[in-house]
């Protein structure tokens, strides 16, 4: 993990992560399922946090999803909380979500287009860029999804959800960031084409797997994936080791744990 000074990163499950800066506090793909996609579901204790706005959900502003796939969003859930006393001021944003009747569920967050597949949000303290990228695997080709970067006080940190790391996604991205301070790439991710030439054109500090499962619930081998194509890379800055669930990777002092 790179070294932050103000970015502190709490890791849920999948790619769920919460990023707190300054006073704000920012989720990305945090409320979802996934037990039935090889993943995890989302633990009860998160769940029983957003319900009753305790845990990060008490200093929470905005939350941010890459795509619509289940083991990144559930739009129950999220309607769940958005409805809430504790989620009615909270920003929402989910590229072109899955129709459906329940109007609970509304983008309140709009970005703007700055650049050729780049659009600019800020949200208190956060910068906040989202970058079209392709979803990985030729089946998925037409599910629209953005990987997400946040800028606070100087330091960056990118989540790539599922997203394929093409030429021109780099070429977009380094128009407006010179570097990365942290990534945080899925397995499959280390083993697209893509990935090096991406890597030349964004300098990138540190870089960590995510979107593993654990152990125990791993039955597509993503850690497996992982090792070998990390082993293969050989890069100084790479950490391919399982995020513990449910765990500060960088902790604010004096925070309530959930």
């Amino acid at each position: 993990m790179y070294p932050f000074k103000h970015l502190h990163i709490y890791y849920t499950i999948n790619c769920g992560m919460y990023v707190y800066s300054g006073h704000t506090g920012i989720l990305t793909d945090g409320i979802s399922t996934g037990g039935k996609a090889g993943m995890s579901d989302m633990p009860p204790q998160v769940i029983s946090s957003m319900r009753s706005g305790t845990g990060f959900f008490s200093h929470l502003n905005a939350v941010l999803f890459t795509h619509a796939h289940e083991d990144h969003y559930d739009r129950k859930l999220l309607g769940d909380f958005l409805s809430s006393p504790y989620g009615k001021n909270v920003k929402c944003y989910c590229p072109r979500p899955t129709p459906s009747r329940d109007h609970r569920v509304r983008n309140t967050l709009s970005p703007r287009l700055i650049g050729e597949g780049v659009y600019y949000a800020e949200v208190g303290d956060f910068r906040i860029l989202f970058i079209d990228t392709l979803h990985q695997g030729k089946q998925y080709r037409s599910v629209y999804h953005q990987s997400i970067l946040l800028e606070s006080r100087g330091e960056t940190v990118l989540f790539l959800g599922d997203g394929v790391l093409k030429e021109n996604a780099a070429k977009n991205l380094r128009a407006f960031v010179p570097s990365v301070d942290q990534v945080f790439i899925n397995a499959l991710g280390l083993s697209d084409p893509g990935f090096r030439t991406f890597f030349r054109i964004v300098p990138v500090r540190a870089l960590q797997v995510y979107h593993v499962a654990p152990e125990e619930k791993d039955i597509y081998n993503y850690y497996a994936v992982a090792k070998s194509a990390a082993r293969r890379l050989d890069l100084p800055n790479l950490s391919y080791n399982r995020l513990q669930p449910m765990s500060w990777l960088t902790e604010p002092a004096g925070w309530t744990k959930n």
